[in-house]
């Protein structure tokens, strides 16, 4: 191969790392509140990424406990490659949505960001829509293949145009998980199954006040006290008639 050719060769392999560049420390936690129950996590071989067994086998993503109408919040800035909406509550073996019923599936540049499960006509983003960290998708439910409201949120590498396309990944750094976190912050916490209450494995962030400011109440996992985002500023109160 000539000297070119060896050039031209090098350029590709350099675009094609480029285009799977992981979003290290970039994401946030896609619902207004952090001290929620996680679900399940990415499936590593038979545990998920703290060597726990919080998972079922084949999973790609997270899912994380949240009631119907939450929020769903942009986890990074980007592009809505491809949404869909019309699919009703769902059950398990559901393929509405291909499974994953109502969702959205953000562009990074490259990498793609996938949220599944949501409410039909809860205002789920358009398709080409340009949003920013923290914007409302839509609101979370049970559509498609899901036993029970909850939001599924999964990593893509190297999607490059294709909504579906590219490789998921682990967006937990751990024993068992990546060697470096996508979250912008990464807390200590973990929650080994929905029916245990427990601080949620992503700290506090205040990635969605600024942009997309949320006025409705989420309680806490312990259903104490009930949180909200007003005015760029997390509100916090006791539930007194209980939540």
């Amino acid at each position: 191969m000539s000297a070119g050719g060896k050039a031209v060769g090098l350029l590709v392999a350099l675009t094609s790392l480029a285009a799977v560049a992981a979003p290290t420390g970039q994401l946030f936690w896609p619902v207004p509140n952090t001290n929620v129950r996680v679900c399940a996590y990415r499936d590593h071989a038979g545990q998920d990424w703290r060597c726990g067994t919080n998972r079922y086998s084949g999973h790609k993503g997270t899912d994380i406990s949240v009631g119907v109408g939450t929020d769903v919040l942009a986890a990074l800035q980007g592009t809505v490659a491809q949404r869909n909406d019309g699919c009703p509550y769902g059950s398990l073996g559901s393929t509405c949505g291909g499974g994953a019923g109502n969702y959205v599936i953000l562009s990074h540049g490259g990498d793609n960001s996938i949220y599944m499960h949501m409410t039909s006509g809860s205002g789920i983003a358009a398709q080409g829509a340009r949003v920013s960290c923290g914007d409302r998708l839509g609101g979370s439910g049970s559509s498609g293949n899901s036993s029970g409201p909850h939001l599924h949120f999964e990593v893509r590498l190297g999607a490059g145009t294709s909504p579906w396309g590219g490789t998921s990944d682990e967006p937990f750094a751990g024993a068992c998980g990546n060697s470096a976190s996508f979250w912008n912050q990464q807390g200590s916490g973990y929650s080994s199954s929905c029916s245990v209450a427990s601080t949620s494995p992503k700290s506090a962030s205040t990635c969605g006040c600024p942009a997309g400011t949320y006025n409705l109440f989420n309680c806490n996992a312990d259903k104490t006290a009930r949180v909200r985002c007003s005015n760029g500023q997390v509100e916090t109160e006791a539930c007194e008639y209980g939540c």
